[in-house]
Order: C-alpha cells, then sequence, then structure tokens
C-alpha cells in the first residue's frame, strides 16, 4: 500500500512539473529572439580563462553567432587534485538571503531544465572499469532545497570510518551532517537543476576535466538570455578582474565579461545582517563575505576534504552506475542525478568496423525530461562515416574528446556552412535541421554531443533506416532525374544503419575543405514583438515562385500580424501529375486541401517500409514508408523536420494552404525550408549541394554519376516538378483509406499515427440552420495536433449571420477566406478597433490572442479556415446562452454599466443562440466604420 502511494505521488509530481513546465513556456517572454541566420560555422575553441589556486576554467565566447542561435553556452574547468570548485548556482528566480541560498522549492517542481556537466577525462578515454577509476575520480555535491541532510555521522568511530580521506582521521570530535554528495567517474553526465547550488572536488590523482554546457533559454531562467553565476564563497570577481587582458585575444576583451563578474553573494549583505542571521560572531560573518580571499573559484583543500561517505563496494559501484528503473524510489531528494554514458548498456548503434553511438535521453535518463535536454556519446574508427543526418527538434552541440573529425554542414540553402576539421577540444554547433555528416580521421575520433531537446531525434538521409529509404523509387528516379536502376541503388545499397566502414579506396582525403574563411557577423536578433499593432489589415500573397509543375504563393512573413502570432502562411497550386519535391522544416505545419486530391508522403524516422510490392513491377521491386490518399477538405499534420512530398494525382489543380508555426510565442523565428532535391524550393536549397561528390557517394555506396545527380546543380525545374508518365508508387486501394488511423489511441504508434483528417466532412460542432456551422479540429478528434500544439477550424457563415463577438483564450487565430467574404471588427486591450472593414476571398487576417472580434458574412455568405496556436484552443463569447454575459449576476451588470435590473435581465437573456446568430435588421455593412 506504500509502494503504491508513493508511485501515485510521484506520477502525480511529474504530471504536474510537466504541465506546469509547458505552461511556463508558454507565458515566459524573451525581450530578443534568435534567427539562427548562419552563412559559416567554425570550429570554435574557448576565448578566455580564468585561473584559480587549484584550477583554471576556460571559456567559449556566449556572444558567437552559434551559440546565440542554440541559446546555450559552454565552458571547461580543469581542477588540479585537492581542488575543490566553490559551491555556487546560476540564473533561478531564487531570492538569495542569509539564512538559505535557494528558498523555492518549486525549483523541482516547476522546471528543472538548466544545464548538464559531463565529467570527461581528456587522458583516457577508453571505456573503464571500476578499478582503474581511482586515478580519475571526483565529488559531485547538489543543494536540492527542503531535502534532509540524510548523511552524517553520529560518533567519532563512526565519522573515521566515513571520512573520505582516511589518513586525516585525527579523532576530532566535531559532527557532521549534510545532504547525499554524488562519487564521480569518467563518463559520467550529470544534470543539475535550475537555481540549485553545487560544487564538485577532485579526490583522484590526476586533472580532473568537466565540460559545462548550459541552457540559458531555460524555462526557469526569467532574469535574462545570459549565464550568470551566483557564488556562495570565496571572492572568485577580485580574482578573475586582475587576470583581465592576460590571455584574451585584444579584440575581445570588449565581450563576453560577464563571467568575470561572478562574485560572492554574502558580499552584498551586510555583516550585521549575516551575524545576525547565522547566530555567530562578527568574525565568522565576515569570512562568509571573503573580501580578503584571493584564491579565485577553484581553492586547494590542504589535508584532503572530509566529508561523509559511505564504503562502496564494486558491487555498490556498479549499481550506482546502472542506477534504479522502478521510478518508486526516485522522490524528489533522491532523484537519480548522474548517468554513466561510457557504459556499454548504453550504446545504440554498433559496428565493429566503423564504430558506435550511445544516446542518454530521459528513458534512460528520466531527469533529463524535466530539463528538456540530452547528450550523446560518439566514437568513429579511423576513416568510418556517420550517415548524412539532421536532427528533427534539437539543436547539436558537439565537443571532440579525442582525435579528429572532418564535418561538413549544410544550411537550408544547400550552402555548405562548416566543411573543415573538428579537432580534440574544439566546440562547434550544429541547428537544428542542418544537414551533418561526419568522418575520422586516421586516429580516429570520440565526442560528447549536448542536445536541446529530452528526447532529441535524429533522421538519417542514407543507410538502412534512412529518408532516402522511406521514399517510393519512382519518387526518386523523378526528383533526381535517374533511372529506375539507379533510384534503387540509392536506396538499397547502403546497407549499414548509421556508421559506415570506410572504404578501402578512399581515405580522409576525399574531404575537401574551402580555403576562405568567413568572419563570424555579429549575431543579430529579432526584436521581440508583444502584439502591440495599431492597425491589422487583411493580408494577400506578396511573392510567387513559379516552377514546372505549378507555382507557390506566399504571403509576407515580416508582415507584424505574423511577427505576432509567430506563423506564416503559404499557398501552393499543383498541376495534374505534378510532384512537389521532398523537403522539411524546422516548423510544425497544417495543411489544408482547399481544392483536388493527391498523395502525400510523410517520412518518419526509424519507421518501417510497411508498402511494398511482392512480385516485381515492370521489373522493379519497391519498399518505402505509409503513403496517405488526400481529398478536398483534408487537414495535414506534419511535425517538425518531418520530410514530406505531395503528388497530384488528379484531373484538376491542387491547390493547398500551408500554415507554418515558426516558432512557440515566446521564440519566434522564421522557418526554414531544407530542400532535398531541385533549385529554390520556397526559397530554399538542395541540401545534397552543400556535401562533396566523394562522400554522397561513399555514403549512399553508389557511383560518381549517381551521386551527381543528388546535387542537381543543373536542374532548372523548381520545387514542383511534372511526371509525364504518372507516378508509380505502393499503395492500396482508395476503399481501405476509410480504415486510416484509429480513434482509440492503442494503435496509434508513431509511425501509424493519423495525420490526416477531413475538417470539411466532420461533424459541426456549433450549427444553427439560419445562421451557419463551425467545426473545431483540435487534440481530442485529431491527436497528432497534441504534438504539433496547432488546432483548425472550418466555419460558414450564411447571408448576413453573425458569429460571436468573442476572444480566444489562449491562442492566436488566423483566417483564410476561401469563399464570399465577411466584415470583421478586431478590438484590442486598450478599447481600440484595430480592424474594421472586410475580409474577402483568398485574404488572411491575424487576430492575436484575446483580441476581441466579431464577424458577419457578406451578401454571398462566407466560409473559411482558420488555424489556431494551440491543439486545444478555447473561445470564451460575450453574447449568448454559453456567454461571459450569462455567468455574471445581474447585480454585478446593473452596477458594472450603470443600468437598471430590468436592461441587465435584456442584456442577459436577450439572445438564446449560442455563437452563431441568425441575421436580425442589420444588414451587411451596416456597422459605422471608424478611424
Amino acid at each position: 500500500m506504500a509502494m503504491m502511494k508513493a508511485s501515485l505521488l510521484l506520477a502525480f509530481f511529474l504530471l504536474f512539473a510537466g504541465t506546469l513546465a509547458r505552461h511556463q513556456q508558454q507565458g515566459q517572454q524573451w525581450q530578443q529572439q534568435n534567427q539562427c541566420q548562419i552563412n559559416r560555422i567554425n570550429a570554435l575553441e574557448p576565448f578566455d580563462r580564468v585561473q584559480a589556486e587549484a584550477g583554471v576554467t576556460e571559456y567559449w565566447e556566449p556572444e558567437n553567432q552559434q551559440f546565440q542561435c542554440a541559446g546555450v553556452e559552454f565552458i571547461r574547468h580543469r581542477i588540479q587534485p585537492g581542488g575543490l570548485l566553490l559551491p555556487s548556482y546560476v540564473n533561478t528566480r531564487s531570492c538569495p538571503s542569509p539564512k538559505k541560498v535557494v528558498l523555492f522549492y518549486f525549483l523541482l517542481c516547476k522546471s528543472l531544465r538548466a544545464h548538464l556537466v559531463a565529467r570527461l577525462s581528456l587522458r583516457r578515454l577508453n571505456f573503464l572499469s571500476v578499478s582503474n577509476c581511482q586515478e580519475c575520480k571526483g565529488v559531485l555535491g547538489v543543494v536540492l532545497p527542503g531535502c534532509p541532510e540524510t548523511y552524517e555521522s553520529s560518533s567519532q568511530q563512526q565519522q573515521q570510518q566515513q571520512f573520505s580521506d582516511p589518513s586525516q582521521q585525527r579523532g576530532q570530535r566535531i559532527q557532521d551532517r549534510h545532504q547525499k554528495v554524488q562519487n564521480l567517474y569518467q563518463g559520467d553526465v550529470a544534470a543539475i537543476p535550475a537555481g540549485a547550488a553545487h560544487w564538485i572536488y577532485n579526490d583522484g590523482n590526476t586533472e580532473l576535466v568537466v565540460v559545462v554546457f548550459f541552457d540559458t533559454q531555460n524555462n526557469a531562467n526569467q532574469l535574462d538570455a545570459n549565464r550568470r553565476r551566483f557564488y556562495l564563497a570565496g571572492n572568485p570577481q577580485a580574482q578573475s578582474q586582475q587576470q583581465q587582458g592576460q590571455w584574451q585575444p585584444m579584440r575581445q576583451q570588449q565581450q563576453g565579461q560577464s563571467h568575470r563578474n561572478a562574485g560572492n553573494i554574502f558580499n552584498g549583505f551586510d555583516v550585521e545582517f549575516l551575524q545576525e542571521a547565522f547566530n555567530v560572531d562578527r568574525e565568522t560573518a565576515e569570512k562568509l563575505q571573503g573580501q580578503r580571499d584571493q584564491r579565485g573559484h577553484i581553492v586547494r583543500v590542504q589535508q584532503g576534504l572530509q566529508i561523509i561517505r559511505p564504503p562502496q563496494s564494486r558491487q555498490e559501484q556498479e549499481q550506482e552506475q546502472r542506477g534504479y528503473g522502478n521510478g518508486v524510489d526516485e522522490t524528489i531528494c533522491s532523484l537519480k542525478l548522474k548517468e554513466n554514458i561510457d557504459n556499454p548498456s548504453h550504446v545504440d548503434f554498433a559496428n565493429p568496423q566503423a564504430g558506435r553511438i550511445s544516446n542518454l535521453n530521459n528513458f534512460k535518463f528520466p531527469i533529463l525530461r524535466h530539463l528538456q535536454l540530452s547528450a550523446a556519446r560518439g566514437e568513429l574508427h579511423r576513416n568510418a562515416i556517420q550517415s548524412p543526418q539532421y536532427m528533427l527538434n534539437a539543436h547539436n552541440l558537439v565537443y571532440v574528446t579525442h582525435g579528429s573529425l572532418r564535418v561538413q554542414i549544410v544550411n537550408n540553402q544547400g550552402e555548405s556552412v562548416f566543411n573543415d576539421q573538428l579537432r580534440r577540444g574544439q566546440v562547434v554547433v550544429i541547428p537544428q535541421n542542418f544537414a551533418v555528416i561526419k568522418r575520422a580521421n586516421e586516429e580516429g575520433a570520440r565526442w560528447i554531443s549536448f542536445r536541446t531537446n529530452d528526447n532529441a531525434i535524429t533522421e538519417n538521409l542514407s543507410g538502412r533506416v534512412s529518408a532516402i529509404r522511406s521514399l517510393p523509387v519512382d519518387v526518386v528516379a523523378n526528383a533526381y532525374q535517374v533511372s529506375r536502376e539507379d533510384a534503387q541503388k540509392l536506396k538499397y545499397n547502403q546497407r549499414q544503419t548509421a556508421l559506415f566502414s570506410p572504404s578501402s579506396s578512399r581515405g580522409q582525403e576525399d574531404m575537401l575543405i574551402d580555403s576562405e574563411y568567413l568572419e563570424n557577423s555579429l549575431y543579430m536578433y529579432r526584436d521581440h514583438n508583444e502584439c502591440q499593432i495599431p492597425r491589422i489589415n487583411p493580408l494577400e500573397p506578396n511573392e510567387m515562385i513559379q516552377a514546372q509543375g505549378g507555382y507557390s504563393e506566399f504571403f509576407d512573413s515580416n508582415d507584424q500580424q505574423f511577427q505576432c502570432a509567430g506563423v506564416e502562411v503559404a499557398r501552393h497550386h499543383v498541376q495534374p501529375k505534378g510532384l512537389f519535391l521532398p523537403s522539411y522544416t524546422n516548423a510544425a505545419i497544417l495543411i489544408y486541401v482547399e481544392q483536388g486530391c493527391g498523395i502525400q508522403g510523410v517520412m518518419l524516422p526509424g519507421c518501417p517500409e510497411t508498402y511494398e510490392v511482392s512480385q516485381q513491377v515492370g521489373g522493379f521491386q519497391d519498399r518505402h514508408q505509409r503513403l496517405y490518399n488526400f481529398r478536398k477538405g483534408d487537414i495535414i499534420a506534419i511535425p517538425a523536420g518531418a520530410a514530406h512530398w505531395m503528388y497530384n494525382d488528379g484531373q484538376e489543380e491542387l491547390i493547398v494552404v500551408k500554415f507554418y508555426l515558426a516558432g512557440n510565442p515566446q521564440q519566434r523565428q522564421q522557418q526554414s525550408p531544407f530542400g532535398m532535391k531541385g533549385q529554390s524550393q520556397e526559397g530554399a536549397g538542395n541540401i545534397f549541394q552543400g556535401f562533396d561528390v566523394e562522400t554522397l557517394s561513399e555514403a549512399f555506396n553508389v557511383d560518381r554519376e549517381t551521386a551527381e545527380h543528388l546535387r542537381c546543380q543543373m536542374d532548372q525545374r523548381g520545387h514542383i516538378i511534372m511526371v509525364e508518365r504518372g507516378l508509380q508508387v505502393v499503395r492500396p486501394p482508395m476503399g481501405f483509406q476509410g480504415q486510416e488511423g484509429g480513434r482509440n489511441g492503442i494503435d496509434e504508434t508513431i509511425c501509424s499515427l493519423k495525420i490526416r483528417e477531413n475538417i470539411d466532412a466532420s461533424r459541426a460542432d456549433f450549427y444553427n440552420p439560419q445562421a451557419g456551422s463551425c467545426t473545431h479540429l483540435n487534440s481530442l478528434k485529431f491527436p497528432i495536433l497534441g504534438l504539433l500544439q496547432l488546432g483548425a477550424q472550418r466555419g460558414v457563415l450564411h447571408r448576413n449571420a453573425i458569429m460571436g463577438p468573442f476572444w480566444m483564450m489562449n491562442a492566436h487565430n488566423i483566417i483564410f477566406v476561401t469563399h464570399g467574404n465577411m466584415r470583421m471588427q478586431i478590438v484590442n486591450n486598450e478599447g481600440q478597433a484595430v480592424f474594421d472593414g472586410q475580409i474577402k476571398e483568398r485574404q488572411l487576417v491575424v487576430v492575436p490572442q484575446n483580441f476581441a472580434v466579431v464577424k458577419q458574412a457578406g451578401e454571398q455568405g462566407c466560409r473559411w479556415i482558420s488555424f489556431r496556436t494551440n491543439d486545444n484552443a478555447m473561445i470564451n463569447t460575450l453574447a449568448g446562452k454559453m456567454s461571459a454575459m450569462r455567468a455574471l449576476p445581474v447585480d454585478v451588470i446593473t452596477n458594472a454599466y450603470q443600468m437598471s435590473r430590468e436592461d441587465a435581465q435584456k442584456l442577459k437573456y436577450s439572445r438564446e443562440e449560442a455563437v452563431l446568430f441568425s441575421p436580425g435588421s442589420m444588414s451587411f455593412g451596416g456597422w459605422p466604420a471608424k478611424a
């Protein structure tokens, strides 16, 4: 019974923490925004260092464009034997006081996302057994607020047995109690919650090297976008400022000095307050301030650190590295904070001839679910290759711990932004969705990488489980203008999964290097938009891109309405037999099929090729991932980073409206399409153009000519091409499409998740025969919307009928008129009408969250599709039988609006319709226009 209660309590905490973190993310406001518009990526080395008595800390430049793009920072501590990194904490909402540095228990309940510490030894990087870890070990202490001091010495004898340094057992009579400490071994990854004070001690015989990854855009950080460290001891500020400029290059001395301004928080309090708060004498209180301390932030412990640690047998050490999996014993205070990533049991991909990859995500290390971070350990043997790939949902910081890599990184324009060596001790940031390929040099390579998502997903571009494998052969043949034989080679020649053994005919010299380096431009933030919109106007497309098989229209993404909502909209016209080429983007997408029908392919990483032909058709066999038939009225949901393509197999022009969620309202960024083929795809380039031919040839295990086709440098057909003979793909008869998906959630695994729903055929949520209908599509009806955090609505108003007034409680609302026209009024928080006019067919308007709106159809009636930036968008009506006015007491209305009780009753009850009101005496256009 007690165990059941503990399980329920833990489950409630995890649910509460996750829910609260999500709402906090929606509520957090950043002053500036990252656009990740990077033209050149460089391998980075420390730009500054601060020497202390027992070690040194090296800093990478936080203002570098790569770090600004990912919202991260990176440092490295080198701690000598017997060195103690003084207690400190980083950005949080806590209010330091003399009695307790971290006061608030909500740091663990609201958001734990902060930073990861990977404990590494650059001297020995092989997988170590417990017996040979004695020369490279340490102690980590993390102060969790509100947790008891479970390590204590109850007598002199026990104390002598439990001191970490047996040579220091001198029979002291001082007893001690403190919170749990963690033993550190090579390969450990430790997670530290935001605002939790922590310290590290090197009790080994060799230098301890620790690299630290900070997520400066964590939900718990509401201070600013920069990492700030708060020390609880010493005088680190004086020591670091004395060294300023001694090591740092002159051009950088004016930048990134915040790390030198970290001071002892007790120094800001009066001595008398400290004396009284701690109930100590003045001399002791002055020592808290450390004003005369010149040792710096890493101090030497002369006689060894005396702490309480239970002795560990070999079995206990192995159990600590394995951890516990049932979750019951992991309460707040005993939450597991470290996991050894070098442990062979964590290996996810292994190839004896190529190397191995170990991922550490929230399934293996549960605290990462709250931090929303993860890590990976990689190893490549001599000249081995890791498949070209991209991260669907995370930025990726790579730090090389041994050897060196040849790395190519390609942006959404198909340009190589990095093509160089990454050596031991260097760092590079690979932005989300940027494609990358790695090859080890002669000595091989090992690295640790940090991801800004607790379950980071990788999409391989070649290999046995890859995006190319999931495409139908005929899509590959037409996209890259190759024969079906060569298309099959591209799909099936590379039979290894993610790590490719080196070719005997080619070595590292095939990875070419650009000789020119571009100076990193200063990172430019997008000004944070607080939706202070003085005037809203109906929008029409302002740009068109023509292609062989159709054209695309784009609405101005820089318009203030789109900036407010963090969205973008495009409209694509695809001719019969037109193929919209495969691409992916950093934004979640909803597609509304306005006209026509066709086939949709979505490449979900790791999913099997479930569509196959059992007999040869035309001399060829084919296997690919599931396809979806779509028709007019369908809503298609595409997760961010998932590559997708579309084909018009109907007899009329296919028209679709594409809605992009370019970032949550606090982290808006422009959506960037990444083409996998062709030229000028929605302003994007072919990512394969950024890789050299030799690398592609080896990665796909095809000849040079076929690899050249992947780059498509001579292809002038554009992003929509014509397939004159028709596309030959494997798909079930149309009658089977009605069986797609399920409602019980059991059969909806990742790979079989339903991605389309027909909103035109769905049962209306609001219906009035004299007024019209409204159909909502939310995560309850269409579960994948819960992952995208998007929703949709289909609206119909008959002639002169009215909808509203109402406001959206938790979402922006983007309205696109598909038929007729309507008159709208939109009112902001100041009571001003920011829009009062007509919106016509094929025009679009954005209604910001909480802005009140009312609609009236014109003489022809009106139909529209609207997209919402929440998967369960809620409206609050101001009139009707389900309105806010109905919820008010009559007397509140009487006094609020200075009217009689009779009039107040009329105001409440005179409208019996719910949301859609049949037309009255006021005809369309009857509202007076406001200046």
